[in-house]
Formats: C-alpha cells, structure tokens, sequence
C-alpha cells in the first residue's frame, strides 16, 4: 500500500506544474518571486530576496551590492533571478546561468509578460497556469478600458501620515500608471517623467484623490485618511510585473 502511495505521488509531481528538475534555483528578483508565487513554484527555488514582503518557508537573504555570491552556494546547475544593476552585474558576471530582468520604466502588463517568457524554459506542465495568468492580464486591461474614471489620481510612493505629510514622489509615468493611462478617462498629474517630486504646490494645482502606498505587506487594505487622501497596502504594488496586475485588479473594485 505505502509502495502504491508513493507512486501516486511521483506520478502527480511528475505531471503537475512544476520547475525542471535538473536544476535548483535562486530568486533575487521580487517580480520573479511574485510570478513563481503565482504558478506555485516559489515553494521549489533554495533563497528569496529579503525584501519579498510575503511569507514564504523559503529562506529569504539580504540582496543588493552587498550580496557575495559565496552565501548562496551557487553550483553549476543553480539558475539565478536577479533585477538587473550595474554592481550586481559585476558581482554576478562569472557566472553564467544568472538572468538579469530589466524591466525598467514597463507597464504592468509587458513587465508580467517578459518576467514569464524568462522562466518558461524552465517550467514543465505548467501550460494551464501560464494561460490563467495571460487571461488574468486580459481581463485586467478590459477592466482599465471600462472603467470610467471621474476623478484625478495622484499615486505616491509612500503612504501618508495622519497628518498629510507624505515626502515621496509621485508616480507619473511609470509602472502600472502607464495601464492605467491607456484609459482615456484616466488622469494623473501631467509628466513626461516617471516620478515628479512632491510638492504642496502639486497638491494645490491638482485637485483630486491623493493615494499613499505601501508594497511590504501581505495583506490588501485601504485606509481613508480624509475624503480625498487614501493608503493603500497592497503586496507587491510597487514591484513590476504579476503583483501589480493583481494589485490594478484590487485597485479598480475600490469605491472612493
């Protein structure tokens, strides 16, 4: 009987969604721990990035310019999912099964898009959540094309205090905004830049729903700090890719 169950068991693993076994995995990269998160892979790569805000029972580790590839145990089948930098590159470059994502400056949209077609290769049998995960994006950008929006949103990069104060920058031409202005209805505050500094000044000009925000959470939640200054909390809305799909979905079913 127990023989039977364990063939079972290699059976279902063999056939179900999974990473190609001949290699073993590290994910730097938040938007490649969010996407794996969504295909139920995360739970199969050996480290994280410390600063994936979800919990994981994978060990996370710090990254950055200080990282030293000698604490990962890198072996010549370990493949490594970084967000591409100039010091990490560097630090990196002797070894050769490191893919750096740079999705600098993407929507939402082509960020999910190319953080798939990197790690496709890798995936085995996993043809039906890649397809939920392409029409979740489609029914996302039908829902942005929609939407009628009524009022002007001014994103910030960091939520606000009770007493207004919020020092950040303001997202104007970056990340998920860019799905939200092929809306026609949907307006921000004018910037061919992607990120305008604060200012009260651009608070007075711009009259509309001010929107505080915080990535490094695990659970949605929107609080109202006044009738037209909200925060949201929202893992992984400030990463490109998967998790800000998921955070527009969230985003447009909110009443404010």
């Amino acid at each position: 009987m127990k023989l039977v169950i364990s063939l079972l068991i290699i059976s279902f693993s063999s056939f179900s969604c999974h990473l190609d076994k001949s290699y073993e995995y590290i994910s730097l990269s938040s938007p490649m721990s969010f996407l794996l998160d969504e295909l139920g892979l995360l739970d199969k790569v050996k480290y994280v990035s410390s600063f994936y805000p979800k919990k994981t029972a994978v060990k996370k580790i710090s990254g950055g310019i200080f990282l030293k590839p000698s604490e990962l145990s890198i072996k010549k089948n370990t493949i490594i999912f970084l967000d591409r930098s100039k010091d990490l590159s560097r630090i990196f470059k002797e070894y050769q099964n490191t893919y750096f994502l740079d999705l600098k400056s993407m929507s939402a949209q082509k960020a999910t898009y190319k953080t798939l077609a990197a790690v496709k290769k890798y995936t085995r049998n996993c043809d039906k959540k890649i397809s939920l995960i392409e029409e979740k994006i489609k029914k996302v950008t039908r829902k942005i094309s929609r939407k009628k929006f009524h009022s002007k949103y001014l994103f910030f990069l960091a939520t606000f205090a009770k007493n207004l104060r919020n020092e950040s920058m303001l997202i104007t031409e970056d990340i998920f905004v860019k799905d939200l202005k092929q809306n026609k209805s949907f307006k921000t505050y004018p910037s061919s830049l992607a990120y305008t500094r604060y200012s009260q000044k651009v608070l007075e000009i711009n009259k509309g729903i001010y929107i505080g925000l915080d990535s490094q959470v695990e659970i949605p939640k929107v609080t109202k700090i006044k009738s037209d200054v909200y925060n949201i909390y929202f893992p992984g809305s400030l990463t490109p890719g998967i998790s800000q799909i998921n955070f527009l979905d969230y985003f447009l079913d909110i009443s404010f």
